[in-house]
């Protein structure tokens, strides 16, 4: 890889030229990306947190989307993409998911934009591989949820704020594609979710105090951001009728969340992530040798990984626990940015980038067996086992344990079965009403799916007492059950 534009001192510089073998890298990581997220997008079935999307996007009015029913830890921005989405191309698992896969790709070369622009060609490549091949970037990419699109959005937006800042600190009128991509980016990151609303404000607030001390930069700041909340309007509105509360099973973090969410990073491995906090520690001791000032790149990117962990992990003891690896995500670019920038410090860089790339790699297709485990809850396998041993002249009766009973219906209505849930097994009404169901019904079969949540004892014990239990099927995280009329 070609070594680092800039030096430990002084200003980052401005985007270094590319040479073809630096497109060439970059269009063969992206290709490897790309790669890696179209593989088995259907592999996996969809779990409780999907379902849970296409629920929210399937099963509401497009402007329903905008009120109270929008669950209050998001905003409302990707469930209406997505109800668009499933209504014109289609909301099989693979359509679904297809989309995260996009931006996930798109997150690549944003990352050797964002890299290039703060440091040069060679930390670009690098941040931009590490995007390629990580376990996080790549499994948020499989994922029909917003956080790829949350990832690529916080980093396009960091990548054309900094064009815009330099244009106008330099006195010169930022081009219109520069102001078009920022709103679009940024616009983007405050409608994925409300860790990306905190993101723009605080690259607003950044941009401000760089040009505080220039009045015309100041006024076209203001218009930039008048249209990035336009843009966000739909975000905006949900934010002051439903204010985020977050999710209601959190709990305070302790401080060993701290290190899973660096794990988080770093493929789950304690080995990779203490390769990563030796790389830092050599380039710091180098650095600290030489003499050498951090540049003020090098400065923001550490703020801007700590600054967002503390705050929220204050925020989730003193006011409402939302302290998850998921939603920090939008930390994550700058842990791989300056891991990439660590690297170009150190001697052999071109062997240590690619080898630390091959590791990642190697760690996700073979200790992780990402593509050839199940790992997600198999709400799939689960209805497909009830249908593979449905009798279609059957009474036949189906409960579930789930979040919703529209997460087995989807399934069900995808595999051409009739069979639909009929009642969910969650609070002591659901249960009382099914085991009334079951008295007056008395079906000669009773299936019940449960997946995500764990039945309750004493309603198996008393539907034990009403029916035989003549079929158990245990699933990753999931389980049928099958029971016939005494």
């Amino acid at each position: 890889m070609p070594r680092a534009a800039s030096t430990d001192s002084g200003a980052p510089p401005l985007q270094p030229r590319a040479d073809r073998a630096t497109w060439l890298a970059l269009a063969a990581l992206t290709v490897l990306g790309a790669a890696l997220r179209l593989h088995g997008l259907a592999l996996q079935s969809l779990w409780n947190d999907e379902l849970s999307s296409v629920a929210e996007f399937s099963q509401r009015g497009f402007l329903k989307l905008l009120g109270a029913r929008t669950p209050p830890d998001h905003v409302p921005g990707y469930w209406m993409g997505m109800y668009v989405w499933s209504r014109v191309i289609g909301d099989s698992e693979a359509l679904l998911r297809l989309p995260s896969a996009l931006f996930g790709i798109a997150a690549i070369p944003a990352m050797f934009a964002l890299g290039r622009r703060l440091y040069g060609n060679a930390e670009g490549l690098i941040a931009g591989g590490i995007t390629a091949v990580a376990w996080l970037t790549v499994w948020y990419s499989q994922e029909a949820r917003p956080y790829a699109l949350l990832l690529a959005s916080v980093v396009w937006s960091a990548a054309f704020l900094i064009d815009l800042v330099r244009a106008l600190r330099s006195g010169i009128a930022p081009r219109r594609a520069t102001l078009v991509a920022y709103v679009i980016a940024a616009g983007a990151a405050a409608n994925a979710h409300y860790f990306g609303v905190m993101t723009v404000c605080v690259e607003a607030a950044t941009a401000a105090v760089l040009l505080r001390r220039r009045p015309r930069a100041l006024a076209m700041l203001a218009a930039v951001y008048g249209a990035v909340l336009l843009l966000a309007a739909a975000s905006v509105f949900h934010g002051i009728v439903v204010p985020a509360i977050g999710p209601g099973w959190l709990t305070p973090p302790a401080p060993a969340d701290l290190w899973r969410l660096f794990l988080f990073f770093f493929n789950w491995s304690d080995g990779i992530a203490a390769i990563v906090l030796a790389i830092w520690a050599l380039a710091l001791g180098r650095s600290l040798v030489r003499r050498a000032r951090p540049t003020p790149a090098t400065l923001m990117l550490v703020a801007w990984l700590v600054a967002p962990v503390a705050f929220v992990y204050a925020y989730s003891h003193l006011v409402a626990p939302r302290f998850l690896n998921r939603t920090l995500i939008v930390v994550a670019p700058a842990a791989y940015l300056l891991l990439a920038r660590a690297l170009t410090q150190l001697p052999l860089v071109r062997v240590t980038g690619p080898a630390l790339l091959a590791m990642l790699l190697f760690h996700l297709v073979v200790p992780l067996q990402f593509y050839a485990r199940p790992v997600k809850e198999q709400f799939r396998e689960a209805a497909a086992y009830l249908v593979a041993h449905d009798g279609p002249d059957h009474d036949t009766l189906v409960l579930a344990c789930a979040g919703n009973r529209n997460y087995f219906d989807y399934y069900l209505a995808h595999m051409g079965s009739t069979r639909r849930v009929e009642s969910r097994l969650v609070t002591d009404t659901e249960m009382a009403a099914a085991l009334a169901l079951v008295a007056e019904r008395q079906p000669r079969d009773l299936w019940l799916l449960s997946a995500h949540r764990t039945c309750d004892e004493s309603f198996l014990a008393a539907l034990a007492s009403r029916m035989t239990l003549v079929d158990e099927h245990v699933l990753r995280h999931a389980i049928v059950r099958r029971y016939q009329r005494k």
